[in-house]
């Protein structure tokens, strides 16, 4: 769909009136030319009559303009904001598996920067609808007045259209490569970012990851330097057309057709005018096509998005089944692949139960199926085979919503909200003690349902993580080395005194750790080797450190 047609669509039974006071205000703008042309040729003909005609067309151009402009920012804002809204609902349907097939440089980019050149050219697209009118306008004055004349400014037009539509091909051309230039530049820049750790350990990977955010940004300046160039070019052919015509009419058409000083005055003022209207036009027109470009890949992200989510998105409202608490969470013969091309990662089949009111620690080294395991356990992934069984209950997608509710996880990847949200009722009093307690309380705050400062140690900003799960009180507790970053006071503090309030609580605590010298804290030891369990132990059998 192109973006005036979705215009178009978001006016509704408004479109009508956007394009009446467009209309409104090119006629009233070529009335002012009549006006004035009029005053010109016969001076005497300046009466209070002719002023206020003058003042009124003013006043209807203005006007009309005004609402004409205004309207059209107005549709093209609700335009973005409904795609943005429904490409933000698509993100947050689509299962987790599905988002990371998709690209999140993709998703930034395509929504603010596509986003922005489409706002940023609301005034000119309206500018441009104008011009159209007020072109027609003049070109109908221009045929009353002198026909011939009429002709030849037609015929250097559509020669004019005809290479600027030249212009306009090499234009797209370049306006697409130019967004994805940019998009591999801010996939260049993502990973300078997220990769800062590791970029630090060694001058020859730095060196190289510099030179590929140089090479970069140096073709997608080239791409920039070429479609800007191309938009001039559009610019250059519209004063070549009307030059062209200028040159025509005073120094080809006179001599062929007999004209008095006045008549030619009128021509040439009505060439002029259309000066202005005619930039007007193709100044709208070149934003237009790069602003119906970014709507297209808007909407290509949001049909990329809609297909993902198609591949099994959970029912949004379900049934809760498990209302009054859950006792035990059960994988009989579950297994899960990923499919990265060529290659791919398997866990399983995995067969383990867990009851409320044991704690159950997952070990095993980097690459056992540790992580993929806690994201089908916890739902985020759906089992390639075998089943997830919570009370005798499968979990399914019809369920999995709700199931979800009743788990609170701290992943090692976690992401940390600088307002709390999910919680109804949240005692600040409360808050803050746990603060206190996690010794966050010289650090951040809270104030408004949100922590004043984020900017802290991965440790401590783990501990404010902790914070919350605790507010939240479910059923479910997944900790995914949540110690690893901890001082050794808040490591003992975590499996010597949380982990056991929490099973006291009556919670399903499953932690995954490699902290062997606590190994004892947990009631079972699952070891995890090539995506199976090579062994669980009961902690009576694990060797106590000494």
């Amino acid at each position: 769909m192109s973006l005036l047609r979705a215009l178009h669509t978001e006016a509704g039974s408004q479109s009508r009136r956007v394009i009446a006071a467009a209309i409104i205000a090119g006629m009233a703008s070529a009335l002012l030319l009549v006006t004035v042309s009029k005053v010109v040729e016969a001076p005497g003909a300046g009466t209070v009559d002719t002023f206020v005609l003058y003042a009124a067309c003013l006043v209807a151009y203005v006007s009309s303009a005004r609402h004409t402009s205004h309207r059209v920012t107005e549709l093209i804002e609700s335009l973005i904001h409904r795609v943005k809204v429904q490409i933000s609902e698509k993100v947050a349907q689509i299962e987790l598996d599905g988002l990371e097939r998709v690209n999140a440089a993709e998703i930034c980019d395509r929504v603010t920067e596509n986003s922005i050149i489409i706002s940023d050219r609301a005034g000119d697209i309206a500018t441009m609808l104008q011009s159209v009118v007020i072109i027609t306008c003049a070109m109908m004055y221009l045929a009353w007045l002198l026909p011939p004349a009429f002709t030849v400014v037609l015929f250097v037009g559509v020669a004019g259209a005809w290479k600027f539509l030249d212009v306009r091909r090499d234009f797209i051309t370049q306006v697409r490569q130019t967004f994805a230039r940019r998009l591999t530049f801010l996939e260049r820049m993502t990973d300078l970012v997220a990769g800062f750790k590791e970029v630090q350990f060694g001058r020859l990977r730095r060196q190289e990851i510099r030179e590929h955010i140089l090479q970069s940004s140096a073709a997608l300046r080239a791409a920039s330097i070429q479609s800007n160039n191309l938009f001039a070019d559009g610019k250059l052919v519209a004063d070549a057309i009307l030059f062209i015509t200028l040159a025509v009419v005073v120094y080809t058409l006179r001599r062929f057709i007999l004209l008095d000083a006045s008549t030619l005055t009128r021509v040439v003022a009505a060439v002029m005018f259309l000066w202005g209207p005619f930039m007007g036009l193709i100044s709208g027109l070149m934003p237009y096509i790069r602003s119906n470009l970014a709507f297209s890949e808007m909407n290509a992200l949001d049909a990329k998005l809609a297909e993902v989510a198609r591949a099994g998105a959970p029912v949004p409202n379900p049934p809760d089944p498990w209302q009054d608490g859950m006792k035990t969470l059960k994988v009989c013969g579950l297994e899960y692949e990923y499919a990265t091309g060529p290659e791919s990662f398997r866990i399983g089949p995995l067969d383990l139960q867990i009851s409320a009111g044991e704690v159950v620690f997952i070990v095993g080294g980097n690459g056992s199926g540790k992580s993929t395991f806690m994201k089908v356990l916890t739902g985020l992934y759906a089992p390639t085979t075998g089943s997830l069984e919570a009370d005798g209950i499968p979990v399914c997608r019809e369920n999995v919503v709700s199931f979800r509710d009743k788990i609170t996880a701290i992943f090692s990847d976690f992401h940390l909200f600088a307002k709390i949200y999910g919680l109804a009722d949240i005692n600040e009093e409360a808050v803050r003690r746990l603060l206190v307690g996690m010794r966050l309380d010289g650090q951040t705050s809270f104030s408004r349902r949100s922590f004043t400062k984020l900017n802290l140690s991965t440790g401590q900003r783990k501990r404010i993580a902790m914070v919350i799960a605790l507010l939240e009180d479910r059923p479910i507790c997944v900790f995914d080395e949540w110690a690893a970053d901890q001082d050794p006071e808040f490591r003992r503090y975590f499996y010597n005194e949380l982990i056991p309030t929490l099973q006291k609580n009556g919670k399903m605590v499953i932690v995954v750790s490699h902290d062997d010298r606590y190994f004892h804290c947990a009631d079972r030891v699952v070891t995890m080797e090539y995506g199976k369990i090579r062994s669980i132990v009961q902690v009576q059998a694990v060797q106590r450190p000494t």
